[in-house]
């Protein structure tokens, strides 16, 4: 206690000799009073007085999602001194760029996408300083792109247009303008348009962020003129039969046009089967098909939908039977018949009776004629749906049956008693002319009555 008290007298003595040596102003002498406290100069003979407290550094940014090239602000004024004035602001961007100021706004434009680390260092009167920092990352600006169904466009034809493939890496887009070309505007992700005249015109979407950023997309587009839809047919080439049949191979070739925009697609299916694009001709063979197609042109005018039926039966019925043959005992003949055809059906039987012309008796199988002792022959044809002809034929013998054994005894004796007959009326003849008197023979010559 008692070295504290020396110390302190010696300091009040220093303190006297340094007032009389340098005659200063009052708040100078204070300043040098205050450097000689016990405190300052390591002696804890009292409680020491704190220092002035440093400033804190705070700052915000706009856009928190900038691009580049474009300004983004910095405000640094959210900085704070409790007992002082915060006098400068110092700024480092992380791309090489610094500023100060002495109201805590900046402005800074980054050239490049990436995250740059941007720090701030307050200053306060008394010289005290704080440092803070943010990461800002810089992203690429939005993107505006749209499609257009159908493409090309052509008049009276609603055409959508539609721009949800524009995007924002960070942002969100909040705004879709159109502009169509022809005066008239709409608003939306997806809008649709029609056109009333053909020619050019010009197609601009105007996009908007949240971060207030904006992006552009422009297009040229082309309204053409089409006035209906496409025309198509189909040839089918063949050996034609009847009833709508083919007797042989069909090829058929599709053929379709458009006098306005073109033809796009051209589809065909078989039998309700799946649609299928048409390329090279489509070739039958026996058998009922059901073709349909139909073409679409390049303004999106769906042709009607036609349905062509091919059937093709290239073989001919198979005639199974045809009787009589042989001997009929009686003049009362059936004749009988049948058929089959595995293609298109039978359609008629035609039936000839002894070369004679030939009549139609439909699908009926028989038919019932009296006929005279003798030979006879028939001739029969079958016919399909199709028109093929199969033929058939068969002859036979109407008469009792004679037994072949006696016929050459028969014809020998029937023959030699003729001829003995005959020889034996010959002499008959020769005798009795001999026999006659000569009065006989007068009496039958003719008379002459003189006239």
């Amino acid at each position: 206690m008692a070295r504290n008290r020396t110390h302190v007298g010696r300091l009040a003595l220093l303190g006297l000799a340094l007032v009389v040596a340098s005659p200063l102003t009052v708040p100078a002498i204070q300043a040098r009073l205050f450097l000689l406290r016990p405190a300052a100069l390591g002696l804890s003979s009292s409680p020491a007085i704190p220092l002035g407290a440093s400033p804190i550094a705070s700052f915000d940014f706009q856009p928190h999602h900038p691009i580049p090239f474009w300004y983004t602000f910095f405000d640094g004024r959210s900085s704070t001194d409790s007992d002082g004035n915060i006098t400068s602001y110092s700024w480092e961007f992380g791309d090489g760029t610094n500023y100060t100021s002495a109201d805590g706004w900046a402005g800074h434009a980054f050239g490049s996408l990436g995250t740059f680390t941007v720090n701030l260092t307050v200053q306060d009167d008394t010289g005290l300083t704080n440092i803070t920092g943010q990461s800002v990352i810089v992203t690429r600006p939005p993107v505006a792109t749209f499609t257009m169904s159908p493409d090309p466009v052509y008049i009276r034809q609603t055409v959508t247009f539609d721009a949800s493939a524009s995007n924002d890496s960070m942002r969100s887009i909040i705004s879709y303008h159109w502009a169509f070309g022809d005066s008239t505007f709409a608003d939306g992700m997806i809008v649709t348009h029609v056109y009333t005249y053909p020619g050019d015109a010009g197609v601009d979407l105007w996009i908007n962020d949240d971060g207030g950023y904006s992006a552009e997309s422009f297009r040229i587009i082309t309204v053409g003129y089409d006035v209906g839809p496409p025309v198509s047919t189909a040839t089918l080439a063949g050996v034609r039969g009847e009833n709508g049949w083919f007797r042989s191979a069909v090829t058929a070739t599709l053929r379709a046009t458009d006098e306005g925009s073109g033809i796009a697609t051209f589809q065909y299916r078989l039998d309700g089967g799946p649609w299928q694009g048409y390329s090279a001709p489509l070739n039958f063979t026996d058998g009922e098909r059901l073709l349909e197609y139909f073409a679409t042109d390049r303004a999106r005018h769906v042709e009607t939908i036609h349905s062509v039926p091919i059937r093709v039966d290239s073989v001919p019925p198979d005639v199974v039977r045809l009787d009589p043959s042989g001997t009929v005992s009686s003049a009362n003949v059936t004749i009988a018949w049948s058929a089959t055809d595995r293609g298109s059906g039978i359609a008629r039987f035609e039936v000839s009776v002894d070369s004679g012309p030939f009549a139609s008796f439909g699908t009926t199988t028989s038919l019932t004629l009296d006929l005279p002792g003798g030979s006879h022959s028939v001739r029969l044809r079958a016919i399909d749906t199709a028109g093929n002809v199969a033929e058939r034929s068969t002859t036979f013998q109407v008469g009792p049956e004679r037994p072949e054994s006696l016929a050459g005894p028969l014809l020998f004796s029937g023959v030699a008693a003729a001829s003995l007959g005959s020889v034996a009326f010959a002499l008959y003849r020769t005798r009795n002319s001999k026999r006659r008197s000569p009065e006989e023979t007068r009496s039958q010559e003719p008379k002459n009555d003189g006239t």
